[in-house]
């Protein structure tokens, strides 16, 4: 699972560059902090922090730059500060410590802050600029870390309110602006930058987590889709509603066993790539077929191969369905060993009734079918004959004449007892072939 973190994080890394190339280095900024093992979710988070980091840090250069032509010398360390403070917050992300850069980010906006209100005073509202911290104090904490989010929140409504009640009594220690108009001016300039701020570092963070919804989206659609690849899609969906163990009991359902003749030997003879693909190559037919005829596909075990009808939603023709799969395998089979050096001979068994079906445990779990009908189905394919189909009784009797079967006499099951069987033979030439 981590591998497939770090590969997904990684390809959004790569997505991001690639828009970003035009802005030269200004990506690699952006990717501070950002490395392997990191979920595509966690690497946004800190892409956003680094962009708000930058941010202020071109906000805070802007405003050194601004007191240096202005010859405010005395301004110098304050401003200073609140550049040291967003590189600090740089280093801590580039060290993996993404915690403590967002907190140190948003204590530097704070100082920029608290630091630009002494210096202007009454002369501008600086402490606007805490709606620049509490946004950034909103988007970058992820919901385990609500706890420094709103330590901060509170921090910042604090200064807020201190700065409200006393900005317009504090004197400025520095004088920027020849007169009022050019007060008021700047006062306008420095609005509308706190207002395009505020909706770029919206617009990145909804531009970073949209990417990784779909993202998300996108494992949400692959997790779903193995799951309905373990399990029938019915039952699937009420295991997400009910995570408890789910068990139904169905009064007439078709059980099928396969098994390979001579898969032993087999097995010492092949590579085991060799043999593994081999398999593959067969179930992967069995399974399409199964498919195309309604069955549930049950599992494999080794080189067996269990299959039902009427589970987990009954329909009334399972037990033709089941026949046709019977004999489909069979043919399968035999255009796979024509292409072959290592030719494969089935060994099948059918029986229907009464069983319970569900899903138990909590990892690994697999749809399966439990009762006195698998039993017999499954014997049924140990007494059955290489290239053959033995099906019981009961199962022949349900099949309303549609297929061929030849009585094979009372055969003595273990484990069961004495059964009636018959020899599955054909498709009954006045019938068409299923679909």
């Amino acid at each position: 699972m981590r591998d497939d973190r770090s590969t997904a994080a990684s390809g959004a890394i790569e997505g991001g560059r690639g828009a970003g190339s035009g802005l030269g280095g200004l990506w690699s900024w952006v990717q501070i902090g950002v490395r392997d093992g990191l979920s595509p979710t966690d690497a946004k988070y800190v892409q956003f922090v680094n962009i708000a980091i930058v941010t202020m840090l071109v906000t805070a250069l802007g405003g050194l730059l601004n007191y240096l032509v202005a010859g405010q010398s005395q301004a110098l360390p304050v401003q200073g500060a609140s550049v040291a403070v967003q590189l600090l917050a740089l280093a801590f992300n580039a060290r993996g410590q993404h915690l403590v850069a967002k907190v140190v980010c948003v204590l530097g906006i704070f100082v920029g802050m608290v630091g630009s209100a002494w210096l202007v005073g009454a002369d501008h509202p600086a402490h606007r600029w805490v709606m620049v911290a509490g946004l950034v104090t909103i988007l970058a904490f992820r919901a385990d870390e609500r706890a420094a989010m709103f330590a901060l929140l509170g921090l910042g409504l604090l200064l807020f309110g201190v700065l409200e009640v006393h900005w317009q009594q504090l004197e400025p220690q520095v004088r920027l602006w020849p007169s009022e108009d050019a007060k008021d001016a700047a006062t306008h300039v420095a609005n509308i930058g706190l207002v395009l701020t505020v909706f770029a570092l919206a617009a990145a963070m909804h531009g970073r987590f949209g990417r990784a919804e779909v993202e998300l989206e996108s494992e949400r659609a692959r997790a779903e889709g193995l799951l309905h690849a373990i399990l029938p899609v019915r039952v699937a969906e009420r295991l997400k509603r009910e995570p408890e163990v789910l068990a139904n009991e169905h009064a007439d359902v078709s059980v099928l066993f396969a098994d390979m003749v001579g898969f032993t030997p087999m097995a010492a003879r092949m590579p085991a790539r060799a043999l593994v693909l081999k398999l593959n190559a067969v179930f992967r037919m069995f399974d399409r077929r199964a498919a195309e005829l309604g069955l549930e596909k049950i599992k494999t075990i080794g080189d067996a191969y269990m299959v039902a009808g009427g589970v987990p939603e009954p329909f009334a023709d399972h037990h033709a369905a089941m026949a046709e799969m019977a004999l489909s395998m069979l043919e399968l089979v035999a255009e796979h060993n024509a292409a072959t050096d290592e030719p494969i001979a089935l060994r099948i068994g059918v029986h229907c009734g009464p069983l319970i079906a569900g899903v138990v445990g909590s990892t690994k779990f697999s749809y399966d079918l439990w009762g006195e009908t698998v039993n017999v189905a499954a014997r049924l394919e140990s007494a059955s004959a290489p290239g053959r189909v033995l099906v019981s009784g009961a199962f022949a009797a349900r099949l309303g004449g549609s297929f061929v079967t030849e009585p094979c006499g009372t055969l003595e099951l273990k484990g069961v007892g004495a059964v009636e069987g018959h020899w599955l033979a054909a498709r009954d030439v006045t019938t068409s072939r299923r679909a």
